[in-house]
């Protein structure tokens, strides 16, 4: 099995698992006044389960459409003092009724073109 397709495996098998807790968590509020108790404690358990909440920002320009498509893929953070910052970049192209195929880019041309394209000096809101 590739590390591809184990990555995968794993993060189907998180989402069963969180999708098992929050049914776990509706099922018991429909139980009624007996059941808010186990309810309150399945909440509780699930609201302590992430070590941390991260918001994944994506910059994406597309450069062309159609036989193939291709763009290059932005990973931004928003930093207190320098506003956004580009965390990773990687190009990308698709094909007619394929998937997104990627590569990575160095850092220097990420930062090149994040620069050339604007991609810093967007506002979030």
């Amino acid at each position: 099995m590739s590390n591809e397709q184990n990555h995968n495996a794993l993060v189907r098998g998180m989402v069963r698992d969180l999708e098992s807790q929050v049914e776990r968590v509706r099922r018991l509020r429909n139980l009624g006044d007996r059941a808010e108790r186990a309810a309150e404690a399945a909440w509780d358990e699930l609201a302590e389960e992430p070590l941390s909440v991260d918001l994944e920002m994506t910059v994406n320009v597309t450069l062309g459409t159609g036989g193939p498509a291709r763009g290059v893929e932005f990973s931004v953070e928003q930093h207190e003092r320098f506003g956004l910052v580009v965390t990773s970049a990687r190009a990308w192209w698709q094909d007619w009724f394929t998937g997104k195929t990627y590569d990575s880019l160095d850092e220097d041309t990420a930062e090149y073109l994040a620069d050339v394209w604007g991609v810093t000096s967007m506002e979030v809101k």
